[in-house]
């Protein structure tokens, strides 16, 4: 994951402060700063080149948000068992906003670039039911209208194509998040219900039952499934409309390791601290 990262940062870095020119024949430079400052000095201020760099700023820091935002529900230790537990020990069960992960953008890209694939497939055989493709890029058909757009112009010169994209990423964002959590066998209401009883967790005021587990599982879970896909998928659009550096799954899925990691690092010294909660993550 953090080579992944890792790459995706070299591409800011290098698509931000690049002085080299793009081709031998260009005098401009290639990084966005480095070309926005010949612009100024050159007396006409290209405002429109920090377009991607904002929008990356902003994908991150709204992405960052997200991985920060969760429901905390109350929970308690029911027995107390044999040695290095807490009697009345309480705390709180994290449930992520952007419950998920980025894996809803991560399928969505995967299943639009294979729909391209099977396009120039099916036009190679003669059959091009999903419309033509030149130079390795669909020109027409449902294939064009699932690329996806990667400049805001395209939103000008055919808004119906953008708005058809972004429409059906964002369903297929929502599909693959509410697939993820039921198929994975770990993050669905029922799962994490018994997880909770089986470590000996309950709700204050509620009765110790799995079934009490779940019902109050179930009243968030499904809600966090279903808005977290759609926050991804709106920012991955975004990102991927302005052209944001990196691309917006590529930004994404920085953000989502980078947290990660943090989270992991911030468990282990929690774990150390508190017994029960090693328990619930066992």
């Amino acid at each position: 994951g953090l080579f992944i990262a890792a790459g995706v940062a070299q591409t800011i870095i290098t698509g931000t402060f690049n002085f080299l020119p793009a081709t031998a024949a260009s005098t401009t430079a290639s990084g966005i700063l480095p070309g926005f400052i010949q612009s100024i000095i050159g007396g006409a201020p290209n405002f429109a080149i920090l377009i991607p760099l904002i929008a990356t700023i902003i994908v991150f820091l709204m992405a960052v948000y997200g991985e920060s935002m969760r429901i905390e529900i109350p929970i308690s230790h029911g027995q107390v068992r044999g040695h290095g537990r807490i009697r009345g020990s309480v705390g709180k069960y994290p449930l992520k906003f952007i419950y998920a992960s980025n894996m809803p953008v991560i399928l969505t890209s995967a299943l639009l670039v294979n729909i391209s694939l099977f396009a120039s497939v099916f036009q190679k055989l003669g059959f091009p039911i999903l419309g033509q493709v030149s130079g390795g890029r669909p020109i027409s058909g449902l294939a064009l209208w699932l690329t996806t757009p990667n400049s805001l112009s395209v939103l000008f010169t055919n808004p119906l194509r953008v708005l058809f994209y972004g429409i059906f990423f964002l369903a297929c964002c929502v599909l693959f998040s509410w697939l993820w959590v039921e198929i994975s066998g770990s993050l669905n209401a029922k799962e994490v219900a018994k997880q909770l009883y089986n470590s000996g967790i309950q709700i204050p005021g509620f009765r110790s039952s799995k079934r009490q587990l779940y019902m109050i599982m179930k009243k968030y879970i499904p809600a966090l499934t279903i808005l977290g896909g759609l926050f991804v998928g709106i920012l991955a659009f975004i990102a991927d409309l302005t052209g944001a550096l990196g691309g917006g799954t590529g930004v994404l899925l920085t953000v989502g390791i980078v947290y990660k990691l943090y989270e992991e690092i911030a468990q282990e010294q929690l774990m150390e601290m508190h017994p029960m909660l090693r328990r619930v993550f066992e």
